[in-house]
């Protein structure tokens, strides 16, 4: 009897557990399971990078692998990884914007280039400098549906092993939040897009007409979200030769913005119309969308008005006069290789063909006047119908330490494949153009010579 009456107390106490366990979250048996909360990875099947493009995911814990140590991400540290082509990513890094370049030899292995970051700072004790050390060191990963794991090397390594491991699972749209904004990433994703970036006065759209301006390279807004109040912060404001500043907030979901409290010198400008337009508008802000990975901002007019009403804000400042084309010839390789970067900085956001030239448009960290890309090639086609050639990238420039990222556009000319094409074909000809910076592909495009 007793026997049978410690049985029964053993198997209520084993039942309360499991139930406390998931309750709590917890796998009482250990299966795996998403959300970071094993240790064990979860997934089956690795997907190779092709199939992730397209694909958004959320920094949900950080695995120390020779301890088992799991680190939870806390809740208002958001960090997200995207998947924009098989050659480069982008996110969100708690306060930041960055960009890399992906390069990836067989499905399971994986390393980032080039990584491109905004320098706000976010605060003491957070996971964005990890996360950057985990891109860096980035050797492997494996990926599901359910969960995307990428193993890295601390540098220098730690006292806690040899390997680590960052822990996403797929981005969705949770809702809730507040104006605190801790509980809702997408809107904490939409308010750190504008931190820590400089936006120029480009247009204002009335009734689907748009004036795009020449005298607003002056007129500027300063994003300073994420003060103690949660997402509402403060903007620092330019308007032509007047300075001040206003109290930044948002509404619950982060699709409107509100300034309150604008306070600017008084000072008579040259171009004070546009100026007092630009600042009138400020004070009536409603909603607001962020495109360009960050680069534009469209925001609404509060105001009720017979037709729709907005302005138009850029990253890169407008400027009155236009620059010459940029174009770059293709040359030869020189016998003793692909020239070395002295300006070693580059990641491509979008190339285009456009029937005359390979359009290309980049980013790379630091602001100089003498920022260059040349392009080699060996002109050596893959077979005899010329199906693919490789041309690299060479970046040159004045080294510079500002932390910021510049955004540029050149166009490639093609007249030396096209010479040499049609030497030996005067029909026209299908090529992939495979492009590689620093010895890594990070874009092709089919051209038509």
């Amino acid at each position: 009897m007793k026997r049978i009456l410690f049985l029964l107390a053993l198997a209520i106490v084993l039942g309360i557990s499991v139930q406390s366990c998931r309750e709590m979250g917890i796998d009482p048996w250990g299966k795996g399971g998403n959300g970071g909360g094993d240790t064990k990875d979860s997934t089956v099947i690795t997907l190779p990078i092709e199939k992730l493009v397209g694909t958004k995911w959320q920094l949900v814990s950080i695995i120390g692998n020779s301890q088992n140590k799991l680190q939870t991400v806390p809740k208002g540290q958001f960090i997200s990884l995207a998947f924009e082509t098989p050659f480069h990513v982008s996110g969100t890094n708690i306060c930041n914007n960055y960009g890399a370049n992906v390069h990836s030899t067989q499905t399971g292995s994986v390393s980032f280039n080039e990584i491109v970051s905004t320098e706000a700072y976010c605060g003491d004790g957070l996971l964005d400098g990890e996360y950057i050390i985990g891109l860096q060191g980035a050797t492997s990963y494996t990926a599901s549906e359910k969960e995307l794991r990428i193993n890295y090397l601390p540098n220098p390594l730690t006292a806690e092993g040899s390997s680590k491991t960052l822990v996403f699972a797929p981005l969705t749209n949770t809702g809730g939040g507040n104006g605190g904004g801790n509980d809702n990433p997408q809107a904490d994703m939409r308010v750190k897009q504008l931190s820590g970036r400089n936006y120029t006065l480009y247009s204002f759209v009335n009734a689907n007409l748009e004036d795009v301006l020449i005298d607003s390279k002056n007129c500027t807004i300063f994003f300073k979200p994420y003060s103690t109040t949660g997402r509402n912060g403060t903007a620092s404001i330019l308007a032509d030769c007047n300075k001040g500043n206003a109290d930044l907030s948002f509404n619950d979901d982060a699709t409107s913005m509100k300034l309150d409290n604008i306070s600017l010198t008084k000072m008579a400008c040259q171009n004070q119309i546009t100026a007092n337009r630009f600042v009138e508008f400020l004070r009536n802000t409603g909603s607001f969308e962020v495109s360009d990975n960050g680069a534009t901002v469209t925001i609404w007019s509060s105001l009720q008005t017979f037709a729709e009403s907005k302005m138009v804000l850029k990253v890169v400042p407008v400027i009155e006069d236009p620059l010459p084309l940029n174009i770059i010839q293709i040359q030869q390789t020189p016998p003793a290789g692909v020239p070395v970067s002295t300006y070693p900085s580059l990641y491509l956001s979008d190339w285009k063909f456009d029937g005359q030239y390979i359009n290309i448009y980049y980013q790379y960290g630091g602001s100089i006047n003498d920022y260059r890309i040349s392009a080699y090639s060996l002109f050596e086609f893959t077979n005899n119908n010329a199906s693919s050639m490789i041309v690299d990238l060479v970046t040159d420039g004045t080294s510079n330490p500002i932390n910021t990222l510049t955004n540029g556009q050149a166009s490639i000319s093609l007249d030396a494949i096209r010479k040499r094409i049609m030497t030996a074909n005067p029909n026209k000809t299908k090529i992939t153009v495979m492009f590689r910076y620093n010895g890594q592909q990070v874009a092709e495009v089919d051209i038509v010579v």
